[in-house]
């Protein structure tokens, strides 16, 4: 009887390996970190124009939700245009006429096309997930305002890109299996990860595989799991 086999191959599992690699560079690739930087441009112009003499801004006394809203609403619509043009390599003209537009529900055509880019996050989504911070600092431009829009979008760029790759059964449970191998070998860095055995549905696979990226060490090799804890 042959020897039982230690560890996968790293052939069994190439295509996933490869495409979490992928899916770990889109975080840091020149448009991501574009995108981020303009947004954060953004709100620090406005920190700088509008802070009172400790550095901040207070919205109840800048104008409480309605002025938090409608900076809240600047930031969306900043990386909105970014997206047009450098993700989705729109021109002037192209935009113009996109903001111009309506949908068969009387919605704005253009905000309701970006939104998707956002994983569905409208400027209403954005102000809900902002709207408890009291007030604007240098600190939380970064992890409030730009990681909400930066990171909706970068999750949206990895579902796209799972969707490519991951299209059949036979996808879902090498997924699986990948996912399953990469929890043992890493069990430090994954011990919050929590994958099914088998995934019911493309969807489920594409968040698992979008989530894990996040996790999975970028020197991870399936062929080499003593070198991960």
């Amino acid at each position: 009887m042959a020897e039982k086999e230690k560890t996968p191959i790293y052939e069994k599992h190439k295509k996933v390996h490869d495409l979490v690699g992928k899916l770990q560079q889109l975080g840091e690739d020149e448009h991501s970190t574009g995108l981020a930087s303009h947004i954060h441009q953004a709100a620090s112009d406005y920190l700088h124009k509008n802070k009172s003499i400790d550095g901040k801004v207070n919205w109840s006394e800048k104008g409480g939700d309605e002025e938090h809203k409608k900076f809240s609403d600047k930031l969306w619509d900043t990386a909105a245009d970014r997206i047009a043009k450098h993700y989705l390599k729109l021109d002037d003209n192209q935009i113009k006429d996109l903001k111009k537009g309506k949908t068969a529900d009387g919605e704005s055509l253009w905000e309701t096309m970006i939104a998707q880019y956002f994983g569905g996050m409208t400027k209403e989504v954005f102000f809900d997930k902002v709207k408890d911070e009291n007030e604007l600092t240098i600190e939380n431009i970064l992890s409030v305002y730009v990681k909400n829009l930066a990171s909706m979008h970068v999750s949206y760029r990895h579902h796209a890109l799972v969707r490519q790759h991951i299209k059949t059964g036979e996808d879902m449970d090498l997924a699986s299996s990948y996912l399953g191998v990469a929890k043992k070998h890493n069990k430090k860095s994954l011990k919050k990860f929590k994958s099914p055995k088998k995934f019911k549905s493309i969807e489920e696979a594409a968040d698992a595989l979008a989530t894990a990226a996040q996790y999975v060490p970028k020197s991870y090799h399936p062929d080499k799991p003593d070198s991960y804890h």
